[in-house]
């Protein structure tokens, strides 16, 4: 999934603080690996050298990383799409850095900068993934690929910059070896400007595109894509209102849902996942022009469209910026678990928290170190393990970032206790 922000969180040793609401500890940090870190020669300030974007999980427990590493080899500038997987206890089964479309290190595209944004993984056991290259010449645009659980390539697509530029934000995956992506792309018009329409497309199981929708939904993109048991497809992104869309496995809409915010005048929709009975849920922020309006939003959806329930937590200061839900999973009994980034004052850090089926925030959790400068989050996928959480830290003394992922394991003979300042909306 795509992240707007690429700065900070996570360090090898963590000072953990739990909210001061959640005691005694429901969810305890059992393991912190640190995936990447950038050599200490590099050319500083870059504060995006190393990012990770996506985090996913397979039938096994394993866990799948995507996001963007700096090759030593490269300018300081040039990056390289970083693909990771990890056992349960989060040592590293493989790992794959390429560049472009060129799993092999060619560069036949020439590209310099190579970003990984959305990750998914099969039933089938296969991994997909997608992002963005920017080529030399040339400008950003698309790509895919389909890879084996082992590492190896089954597939890769591209659209051309010369469509106008285009960004893979997500991925899912489907029945039988199908993906879907999302993101965005601009069109040429006639009178040489571009209009920047929101991208949604099918792969099959052998790769090829199936089918391609462009939306002009009013938006720059579609951020987060999800399938349900049927095959049906959800996309969702950013708007004026919170919006979601849903298709039939051929591409034919089958209906669109949206809710205004009062006083709202944009939102991004970060993350989606489909749970167990079909029910979708979506997590994200809204932006006001004034004190109290706005804020980060959790909401539930019905197969129909139909909204459930929903959570909303006003920000505090004009603009928001405070509460941003990034990333968002659903495990099999239907709980939702989501991270994000908040301000607690002065400090901004991360927030994971976890709510039942009925939208009932069920616990809370900050994760807090005196050594990082800035602290994001970007990812949380769930397996019988435990809970896994990836972002990237910006580290004070070192002027560097660094990839790393926790592992949160649940304490369930613990008290629940509510969470204040969280307000539940049933409809």
């Amino acid at each position: 999934m795509f992240k707007k922000t690429v700065v900070a969180l996570f360090v090898l040793t963590v000072c953990y603080v739990a909210d001061a609401m959640a005691e005694p500890e429901t969810v305890r940090v059992e393991s912190i690996r640190t995936l990447h870190v950038p050599p200490p020669d590099h050319p500083a300030p870059d504060a995006q050298l190393d990012a990770p974007f996506g985090l996913a999980s397979d039938v096994a427990g394993n866990i799948y990383v995507v996001g963007a590493s700096w090759d030593e080899n490269d300018l300081y500038w040039q990056r390289s799409i970083l693909i990771q997987k990890l056992d349960s206890d989060l040592q590293t089964v493989w790992e794959r850095t390429f560049d472009g479309p060129d799993w092999a290190h060619e560069n036949i595209s020439g590209s310099r900068v190579d970003q990984g944004f959305g990750i998914a993984v099969s039933d089938e056991g296969f991994v997909y993934v997608t992002g963005q290259t920017i080529e030399d010449p040339g400008g950003p645009s698309l790509w895919s690929r389909r890879v084996y659980t082992d590492g190896v390539s089954l597939g890769f697509e591209q659209t051309p910059a010369e469509t106008g530029e285009s960004y893979g934000l997500d991925i899912a995956a489907g029945p039988d070896g199908t993906s879907v992506l999302v993101g965005f792309m601009n069109v040429f018009n006639e009178d040489g400007t571009q209009t920047q329409n929101a991208l949604i497309q099918k792969h099959g199981a052998k790769a090829s595109i199936e089918w391609t929708k462009l939306e002009d939904i009013g938006t720059d993109g579609a951020y987060a894509t999800g399938i349900d048991s049927l095959g049906n497809i959800y996309v969702t992104g950013r708007g004026k209102s919170v919006w979601l869309r849903k298709y039939d496995p051929d591409g034919n809409l089958l209906w669109k849902a949206s809710r205004n915010l009062a006083g709202v005048d944009t939102v991004y929709v970060w993350d989606m996942a489909v749970g167990p009975n079909d029910h979708v849920v979506i997590a994200g922020n809204a932006w006001g022009n004034q004190a109290g309006v706005g804020g980060r939003f959790v909401m539930q959806f019905d197969p129909a469209g139909n909204l459930v329930w929903q959570h909303m937590q006003t920000n505090n200061a004009p603009l928001g910026g405070w509460g941003i839900d990034y990333g968002m999973d659903v495990d099999s009994a239907g709980n939702v678990f989501v991270v994000g980034l908040e301000e607690d004052n002065g400090w901004v850090g991360m927030r994971l928290f976890k709510l039942s089926p009925e939208g009932e925030v069920l616990w809370t959790k900050q994760l807090k170190d005196p050594r990082v400068g800035l602290a994001y989050p970007y990812d949380v996928t769930i397996t019988s393990s435990g809970i896994y959480v990836i972002g990237s830290a910006f580290i004070k003394a070192s002027s560097s970032d660094e990839i790393s992922v926790i592992k949160f394991v649940e304490n369930p003979d613990n008290a629940v206790v509510p969470v204040s300042g969280f307000e539940a909306e049933t409809v």
